[in-house]
């Protein structure tokens, strides 16, 4: 709902009907969310402690994207930032709290918590730097949306992040220049933006 400027999604077009009416939408599915999730876990022995998993999936989510639109807004990019960031709003929130909530209420011991937990943060980092990956070098016939989606919206990912570093180690001002193109005025890159900085990921070893 609040997805900014995004075009295709899912390999389906998104329409755009306004930031303030997106903000509202999306605080009424939350709202939505926890009376179902109530509900749900009515009568439960497990409920509180479900409960409490579920209260850090949501605000573990709201820090993340916080961190990512903060990186954008003051150039604060830098990979371990941005590592954090995909960590909570995406390995979290995808994957280890999903799992953490599952196990919890079937009533499993702490020490499967810990296993799905850990299980669960590294599959939703990988999920998250792969599709990083898909975001600048994907297929739009497989991703469903246009190649280089993420490098046009200047998104502060962790595969931007890595490239900026090893153009400051090079020296390298004119990979560096490329980058800040497409991430310093996000909407604004042409095709030819995004192909040039999608040669300084490759060249300079960031992919």
């Amino acid at each position: 709902l609040d997805d900014q400027y995004a075009t295709p999604r899912r390999d389906r077009p998104c329409g755009t009907f306004g930031g303030a009416g997106a903000v509202l939408a999306g605080d009424l599915a939350l709202v939505w969310a926890d009376d179902a999730f109530a509900e749900a876990t009515a009568g439960s022995p497990a409920a509180a402690p479900a409960a409490a998993v579920w209260r850090s999936m949501r605000a573990e989510l709201v820090a993340g994207q916080y961190l990512d639109l903060h990186a954008q807004a003051t150039a604060n990019r830098s990979a371990a930032r941005a590592l954090r960031s995909a960590v909570l709003k995406t390995a979290l929130y995808s994957m280890e709290r999903p799992l953490m909530l599952g196990a919890t209420l079937a009533g499993g011991s702490p020490d499967v918590l810990a296993a799905l937990a850990g299980a669960g943060r590294c599959a939703g980092l990988a999920f998250q730097l792969h599709d990083d990956l898909q975001g600048a070098f994907g297929d739009p016939a497989a991703t469903g949306k246009p190649v280089g989606e993420d490098l046009r919206e200047g998104r502060s990912t962790y595969l931007l992040a890595v490239a900026r570093e090893r153009c400051e180690a090079a020296g390298d001002r004119t990979g560096l220049r490329v980058l800040e193109t497409v991430t310093g005025a996000p909407y604004t890159a042409g095709d030819e933006d995004v192909r040039r900085a999608r040669d300084v990921l490759d060249q300079g070893g960031a992919r």
